[in-house]
């Protein structure tokens, strides 16, 4: 019942610690990632999109992880929300980073 409400409360959270990284550092941050690669998952990625666009700052990418690291975590990455972030953004004209490069265990 209550995932519909899922979105909004993401896009709040969301925005509540954008406003935190503001007020502790006086400034909008460099770039957009989410802890563990939260960032790219459907729920999230909507509220994610829409602060990349309204702060004109690159998001992580994680739908092309290269380097070092497991070859099967890097695959888990791209197939869980890295790809339809990446492939998202780029039609909306938004900057990402190349890659993500290397995972650890």
């Amino acid at each position: 019942a209550g995932l519909g409400r899922l979105p909004a409360a993401v896009a709040d959270e969301f925005d509540h610690q954008l406003g935190r990284f503001r007020d502790a550092t006086g400034r909008a941050p460099a770039f957009i990632d989410g802890h563990q690669h939260v960032h790219a998952l459907p729920g999230v990625r909507p509220a994610v999109l829409a602060a990349v666009r309204r702060l004109a700052v690159p998001v992580r990418n994680t739908g092309r992880v290269l380097g070092p690291g497991f070859a099967f975590k890097r695959r888990v990455i791209e197939a869980c929300g890295g790809r339809a972030l990446a492939a998202e953004a780029r039609a909306a004209g938004l900057q990402t980073a190349p890659a993500l490069l290397g995972v650890y265990g």
